[in-house]
């Protein structure tokens, strides 16, 4: 997405390749964190969950989930300057998406007479992403007051429901160098639910809507 000037690949693709979406950076690199992020929550392990602008704002609320976790140094720095730089161009309402397939764990949010309900089923044995679990709200909601899954630290904005799932399990070695089985984070079946009570904002307090 560096634009350095008329002559360049960002402007190539939208121009003459038909491009109608693209994430990129704005300057020639970065952190990673705001590119690679993308590509998990679009097309690697909850391929055809989200389309490649809500893939792109679902990376957005991670990383700055994490950024206000890591406090100041390189980290910080780094996810800091992902914040700023990486971009979205094409009409955000455009939806570009992956073919759907079978996935680890369903997501499903019910709302009833303002108490939303956000369900995550695990459909298999295996480890959550390296991202956190994000849902997205219908509606932009205010006054939330949580009523159940406090234990899993979830984070509830006012249009995403962000569940901070993923314990950082690194690939291992034994002491002769033998790669070690790891077992998965989650067994099938498992169950997590977030129970919130929420108002709806108003109109006039609405802003423009998020992908």
């Amino acid at each position: 997405a560096h634009i350095p000037q008329r002559d360049c690949m960002a402007l190539a693709l939208m121009r003459s390749a038909g491009v109608y979406q693209m994430v990129g950076y704005t300057v020639p690199t970065g952190y990673g964190y705001g590119g690679w992020g993308v590509k998990d929550y679009f097309s690697e392990l909850q391929a055809g969950r989200f389309s490649l602008a809500e893939a792109h704002y679902a990376n957005q609320l991670a990383l700055v989930y994490e950024l206000n976790k890591s406090g100041t140094g390189k980290t910080a720095a780094g996810l800091r300057n992902d914040r700023d730089v990486v971009v979205l161009y094409g009409d955000p309402a455009w939806r570009a998406q992956m073919k759907p397939r079978k996935l680890l764990w369903s997501q499903t949010l019910n709302e009833t007479n303002g108490v939303y309900t956000c369900t995550i089923t695990t459909t298999d044995r295996g480890d959550w992403d390296n991202r956190p679990v994000v849902q997205l709200l219908d509606e932009r909601v205010g006054n939330v007051k949580m009523i159940a899954g406090t234990e899993y630290k979830p984070v509830v904005g006012d249009n995403f429901i962000l569940v901070p799932l993923n314990k950082g399990l690194l690939p291992i070695k034994g002491n002769r160098s033998g790669a070690v089985s790891i077992k998965g984070d989650f067994e099938k079946g498992t169950v997590i639910e977030i129970v919130f009570k929420a108002e709806p904002l108003p109109m006039e307090k609405q802003g423009g809507r998020q992908p």
